[in-house]
């Protein structure tokens, strides 16, 4: 009996600590990612000249061939993994917004469905992942949009037609 209050106790703080740990994380890691580029600049322009700057196809590049010499070539291939990993936590963060989305009637019932096992919003990931292959995220917004129109002002077509 004393575990089971333990355990809605921790669920309770859990979530009143939500509201107190997401702002936060936001503003410092907003804090972490300003001093990294401002450093990273910092680092470009003691580095390298404004007019060198200039003339750099890719700047990131030229800094790593300045300092690191044969080892510059890793400069791409970690820029590579940087795009993947940004596109990675996107693609999760926004197919979450269409879970929501979904459950609150604004895009199809479809994309509010989860996966049994393993709890993710799993169409409206694949959804996500089709529409983000074919570069038309104003597609989504569009249907989205539409879907909404219908459920709202569909009954009204109906009775016009």
């Amino acid at each position: 009996m004393i575990a089971k209050e333990i355990a809605t106790d921790c669920k309770i703080m859990s979530y009143l600590m939500y509201f107190r740990n997401i702002p936060l994380a936001i503003c410092i890691s907003m804090i972490i990612v300003t001093v990294g580029y401002v450093l990273t600049n910092v680092a470009y322009f003691t580095t390298i000249s404004a007019g060198e700057l200039l003339l750099s196809k890719a700047v990131a590049v030229t800094f790593a061939e300045r300092l690191m010499g044969s080892f510059s070539l890793a400069v791409p291939v970690f820029v590579a993994l940087s795009c993947f990993g940004s596109m990675n936590g996107g693609i999760f963060a926004v197919s979450r917004m269409f879970f929501v989305a979904s459950r609150e009637g604004h895009l199809p019932e479809i994309l509010s469905m989860i996966h049994v096992r393993k709890h993710t919003p799993l169409p409206a990931v694949i959804v996500l992942v089709n529409h983000t292959n074919k570069c038309s995220c104003t597609r989504i917004h569009i249907t989205g949009l539409l879907w909404r129109i219908q459920t709202e002002f569909g009954h009204c077509l109906n009775l016009i037609y």
